[in-house]
């Protein structure tokens, strides 16, 4: 048996690609030849998402002298390779993330409001009552926002994403709803955090050096969001 899978489905998190792929399975659609060519393609594709997935998270030094040898005519040392290594994973999670403001950009022309539905005042992590004047929206906290409605398009109404901010953090909930936090920023220091939420709504603070890290733990706010469903 081949022991690396052409398709993994994952009905807790299911995606429309997949989807797809089974349904060519349904007996009124059956083609064995079909089929063999998909499964075939579908695994060297998949594997190929691996390695590219791990050359942007994890640069390897081969792929950093590949890009070198293409942009840089200077001699290739070990200083320079490190630098090279740095900027090659910073670039790559640029493009991702202008990609994803790319696909986000295209949702909003298509009916979504330009700007974000940003709520104000006391939930449940405030005991107090806040006035609306002193609470202030800042840029970063933003950008979280358009990188976690980017992250839900595929599964989400982007309407039903809400920013509701307060003097200490910035909440990020589904319908309005505070009973359906999806993230929490907590940017007001040097050290950023994003808070994420588990089955309980017990939340957890992990620490990130920019917005861009939201993106890396795309998978834990979809499942979040999927809860509310």
């Amino acid at each position: 048996m081949d022991h690396r899978p052409f398709l993994i489905l994952d009905l807790l998190d299911a995606d429309a690609a997949p989807v797809e792929e089974v349904a060519k399975f349904v007996k009124s659609e059956f083609n064995p030849e079909a089929i063999r060519a998909s499964a075939n393609e579908l695994k060297y594709t998949r594997a190929i998402k691996s390695e590219l997935q791990q050359e942007v998270t994890n640069p390897s030094e081969e792929f950093v002298r590949l890009l070198m040898g293409r942009v840089y005519s200077g001699v290739k040392t070990k200083t320079k390779l490190e630098q090279f290594t740095s900027m090659t994973r910073r670039a790559a999670r640029q493009l991702i993330r202008d990609e994803l403001r790319g696909t986000l950009n295209t949702a909003l022309a298509q009916g979504d409001p330009t700007a974000p539905e940003v709520t104000s005042g006391s939930d449940s992590m405030s005991a107090t009552e806040e006035s609306e004047d002193d609470i202030i929206t800042t840029e970063a906290e933003l950008n979280g926002y358009y990188a976690v409605k980017a992250i839900l398009h595929a599964s989400v109404e982007p309407n039903r994403v809400t920013l509701r901010d307060s003097k200490r953090a910035c909440t990020i909930i589904l319908d309005d709803n505070q009973r359906k936090p999806v993230c929490r920023f907590w940017f007001d220091k040097k050290q950023k955090y994003l808070g994420v939420f588990d089955e309980n709504k017990k939340e957890t603070r992990l620490p990130i050096d920019s917005v861009d890290e939201i993106f890396a733990h795309a998978d834990t706010l979809r499942a979040t969001a999927a809860r509310y469903s």
